[in-house]
């Protein structure tokens, strides 16, 4: 998170299953426009030209100027691999699952998994998040 007041991400015991879950709540909107995301980064070799599933479950309350959204990010000999951010989502919902797909470029060799939102008012919870390879890539990227 970017150091701006009243933007913090902490454990919540609104959790989807187990005992906790990642909040990121902002209670105002900051003076330049940013994300917050929390994220894992991964330096492996193993998801390079695989395609990869991320997947979690993702609950709102009032992010009605905002969106959040699940997102991948790598970097390799070619430079940075950033593609689109997966579905996003506004407003206030209860725990809803989300999935996304993509190919990762051969030569990869980290690869961020990525939660977050287009930080303004409002609060995100994710939980179960888990990123998986389910197969040789599709396509080039």
């Amino acid at each position: 998170l970017a150091p701006i007041d009243g933007t913090r991400v902490r454990l919540s015991d609104d959790a989807h299953s187990g005992a906790h879950s990642v909040l990121l709540e902002s209670q105002g909107k900051p003076p330049v426009q940013i994300v917050s995301t929390v994220f894992q980064a991964m330096n492996t070799r193993q998801m390079s030209g695989k395609r990869v599933r991320l997947s979690g479950w993702i609950k709102l309350e009032g992010l009605d100027k905002s969106s959040a959204f699940f997102r991948l990010f790598g970097t390799g000999m070619y430079g940075d691999y950033s593609p689109p951010v997966s579905e996003s989502f506004s407003s206030t919902m209860d725990w809803t699952y989300v999935t996304m797909e993509k190919d990762i470029p051969a030569d990869t060799y980290v690869l961020w998994s990525q939660a977050g939102f287009s930080t303004d008012v409002g609060k995100v919870w994710f939980d179960d998040m888990s990123l998986e390879i389910i197969g040789d890539a599709e396509s080039k990227p």
